[in-house]
């Protein structure tokens, strides 16, 4: 099937958000949404618990898209039979002096409130740990002159089909074309792509002490790339069976 890879637009926030609640669900989004809170509702909560007021899971993750497009370089994959069905989506970050650098993130207080069933503090340290990591691997500088891919998701309906290795190799061409490194933090799950594009693991660490969890950089050239997909910001390519 042909793909498109496109820029996202806030339309696509709603298909982004059930995206990703699907397709983490097994993994860390049981650490953001664990199941000892999953009795909480909307109608059950005490107002009185602390942060309140919420808000519906679903109208968060919409929002959490949206802060996203706003602060980083969002594209989705479409199969161009079908435009208007999201298949998976990546965000990226730029390097600064890149025509793709959104600048420091603004508007986290967009992201307040949250869903009762969502845990705020396991998501913080999901973030510590992550900037550690990645300053571990790279150094006090990080990955701030490279390219780095904070989220690529794929529905759990469309895993297998080349979805995934075409939105990494999208922002892969972007960096090529900026000689800038490509920089990730990898679930298990992920490896076996990502180490298919020439990525090298370069760090390993135990997120939350739960879930195996990879420090991977890919350094120009990029042997694995596709050299069609450098050409535009909107890439039709073909999928794999």
């Amino acid at each position: 099937m042909p793909f498109l890879v496109r820029p996202a637009t806030e339309a696509d926030c709603p298909a982004i958000g059930h995206i990703g609640r699907e397709a983490f669900r097994p993994g860390i989004g049981q650490l953001m949404y664990p199941p000892l809170l999953q009795h909480r509702t909307l109608e059950n909560v005490d107002q009185n618990s602390e942060g309140w007021p919420f808000i519906d899971e679903q109208e968060y993750q919409v929002k959490r898209a949206r802060w996203r497009i706003n602060n980083t370089t969002t594209v989705v994959l479409v199969d161009t039979d079908q435009p208007d069905e999201i298949l998976g989506y990546a965000h990226w970050e730029a390097p600064r002096g890149s025509p793709y650098y959104k600048g420091p993130p603004e508007g986290e207080e967009e992201l307040k409130p949250v869903p009762p069933t969502f845990d705020r503090a396991r998501m913080a340290q999901i973030g510590e740990e992550f900037d550690a990591a990645a300053i571990k691997a790279l150094g006090d500088n990080g990955y701030k002159d490279m390219w780095y891919l904070a989220v690529l998701c794929v529905h759990p309906n469309h895993q297998g089909k080349g979805v995934g290795k075409q939105i990494l190799q999208w922002g892969m061409a972007r960096a090529a074309e900026e000689r800038k490194s490509v920089f990730l933090l990898g679930s298990s799950e992920g490896f076996p792509l990502y180490r298919s594009q020439g990525f090298q693991t370069i760090g390993e660490f135990q997120l939350c002490g739960l879930l195996h969890s990879r420090s991977m950089m890919l350094p120009p050239p990029f042997p694995a790339l596709d050299p069609a997909t450098v050409l535009d910001t909107s890439v039709v390519v073909d999928g794999q069976a």
